[in-house]
């Protein structure tokens, strides 16, 4: 290992500290050794390449980094309390807020925009397109509910 040259020989104690501060160590191979690193100089791009759908971390306490699959995420998780079930599977979208997820509501049919006002429309018929409708809105709010949304 050799260290780097004097731009100019440090004339006093504080020059000579500066120096020494300043100082890398060069290995002989030009290789790079922890010593040589200062605190947060290393980038993500100059760490190794990562794994697809993997995610850095550990699972012992202290040590090195390594790649984590998705059980070993969820294995974290579940040291932190969350809970998954077995069983349930998602497909399409899943929301949360505040809540467990839910996987998403089957669609609601679009309400009937066809009615005909006329003479013999009976106020039967106005309760029964206002029912329709009224199911549809609480369909619609009880999405927001299971999604832990407020409307």
């Amino acid at each position: 290992m050799a260290l780097r040259p004097f731009v100019s020989v440090p004339e006093d104690l504080r020059e000579w500290s500066r120096w020494m501060e300043d100082q890398a160590i060069i290995a002989d191979d030009d290789s790079v050794t922890t010593a040589m690193l200062q605190d947060e100089s290393v980038t993500y791009a100059k760490i190794q390449d990562v794994s697809a759908d993997r995610i850095l971390g550990r699972l012992t306490t202290d040590g090195v980094v390594s790649e984590l699959t998705a059980s070993d995420v969820v294995t974290l998780l579940q040291a932190e309390g969350w809970t998954f079930g077995s069983t349930v599977q998602f497909d399409g979208n899943v929301g949360f807020y505040g809540t467990t997820p839910v996987a998403q509501q089957s669609d609601i049919t679009d309400a009937s925009v066809a009615h005909n006002l006329n003479a013999t429309f009976s106020d039967t018929e106005v309760e029964a397109a206002l029912d329709a409708l009224g199911t549809k809105i609480n369909a619609i709010l009880d999405v927001f509910d299971n999604l832990g949304l407020t409307a």
